[in-house]
């Protein structure tokens, strides 16, 4: 299914070779064999370990150890089973897509185009879109082996793809507030490209710079907070060249990596550098931002006047809200810090997805219960169980009281050591 060629499929063509059926390939179905088999074969020894008590102390963690590796049994049975039943018929007129579960038919006349999606780590997917709003689309996994017949009864229906590549072309070569010629207009598409990659480029590197050595501290937050201010002003100032979203197929030159990526570059360091009382506050500043940031981004971007892209901004807006709000909140407070010394009863190491150093403190302030805070490697060995420590409680640029965990040095009482 890589390449298909757009030729026109006539009925007349080897009527007699219908119906064609296809199976999935010999590779693919070597591969998919190998790791179900390998999925079911981890999973029945963990079915035993667990189900004869190793490792699990209560009942209820038994059914559950033992439930999880009982779903991935089936899904391995299911994979198997797949594998030998399912099948595409092709005929002149109509095509069937059968599995363990299910059979689709699509008639040709009914197809309205074709999509094909790559996908990372998996097969490419072939779309079929039926004309009729209500009916289903048909999925085919590139894992089928087809022939030439195939291909040609598939490269002859719309190219819903190359279609979206020219509709998008020609809204460019047609918008005049681009430039009076057909060449202005294909020189500013030409700058606008070498535009985004810059932001894109840009944008990557000061992410990196951010998360592993971010110094001057305030510097480097400020030009994050910027960048997705950045992307929506040359968005609206573009004449409609630029979008805020890389869509598939859609050839406009996008700010889609410095719009989205500061927010979670910013919240990841909040959540690393400093701790909040309470939760209330941040998520209503969050949510505030959220707001302004997409009611701006519709205004700067007309294709995204839809309930999709607006819900779509608006989660992508709470990660912005968040991370820059509260850096705001930090960088630009000015009130006298409450010092708290406490004691700490626990240390762990939590090894997820990253790595984190953890103090869990007694109480303090206004924290009356334990409190489990994330401190930089240095200090988490600086420090034992039964230590005390000072707890800098500031209230914040906008109200939100926030603090961090330092030593009970007086040279180092400073609430934002990176600012």
């Amino acid at each position: 299914m890589e390449a298909m060629a757009g030729t026109q499929f006539g009925v007349e063509q080897e009527i007699a070779a219908f119906p064609r059926v296809y199976r999935p390939g010999g590779g693919w179905r070597i591969l998919l064999l190998l790791i179900s088999f390998l999925l079911g074969g981890f999973a029945a020894a963990g079915l035993w370990y667990f189900g004869t008590g190793h490792e699990v102390r209560t009942l209820s963690g038994k059914l559950f150890l033992v439930g999880i590796c009982l779903s991935f049994i089936l899904l391995s049975t299911y994979l198997t089973a797949w594998m030998f039943l399912a099948r595409l018929t092709l005929w002149a007129d109509r095509i069937e897509s059968r599995d363990l579960t299910r059979a689709r038919t699509l008639y040709r006349r009914d197809i309205l185009g074709r999509r094909i999606v790559q996908q990372h780590n998996a097969p490419a997917t072939l779309i079929l879109f039926p004309r009729s709003s209500p009916a289903k689309k048909m999925k085919i996994s590139n894992v089928f082996r087809v022939d030439a017949l195939f291909m040609e009864w598939i490269g002859s229906l719309p190219d819903l793809d190359a279609e979206d590549v020219r509709v998008g072309h020609q809204d460019i070569m047609t918008n005049q507030e681009l430039g009076i010629t057909p060449a202005e207009r294909m020189a500013a598409f030409d700058r606008g490209k070498r535009l985004s990659r810059l932001l894109s480029g840009a944008t990557l590197a000061l992410g990196a710079w951010a998360w592993f050595y971010p110094m001057p501290y305030r510097l480097v937050v400020s030009l994050l907070v910027l960048l997705p201010c950045v992307g929506l002003v040359i968005v609206a100032r573009s004449s409609g060249l630029f979008r805020i979203d890389e869509k598939r197929n859609d050839p406009h030159p996008s700010v889609a990596v410095p719009f989205m990526l500061p927010g979670f570059v910013l919240t990841l360091r909040v959540i690393r550098d400093m701790n909040f009382v309470e939760w209330s506050g941040p998520l209503y500043v969050s949510a505030a931002l959220a707001a302004l940031l997409t009611v701006v981004a519709v205004m700067a971007d007309r294709s995204l006047r839809s309930r999709r892209g607006i819900v779509v901004l608006l989660v992508l807006g709470m990660s912005y809200g968040f991370g820059a709000g509260m850096e705001g909140n930090a960088l630009l407070d000015h009130s006298k810090p409450s010092v708290y010394p406490t004691q700490v009863t626990e240390k762990q190491i939590s090894n997820g997805r990253y790595r984190s150093y953890d103090l869990y403190l007694a109480r303090w302030g206004p924290r009356q219960d334990n409190d489990k805070v994330s401190v930089s490697r240095s200090f988490y060995e600086s420090v034992g169980i039964g230590d005390i420590v000072c707890v800098s409680l500031r209230q914040g640029a906008f109200q939100v009281p926030w603090y961090i965990v330092q030593p009970c040095s007086p040279a180092r009482l400073n609430p934002c050591p990176k600012c």
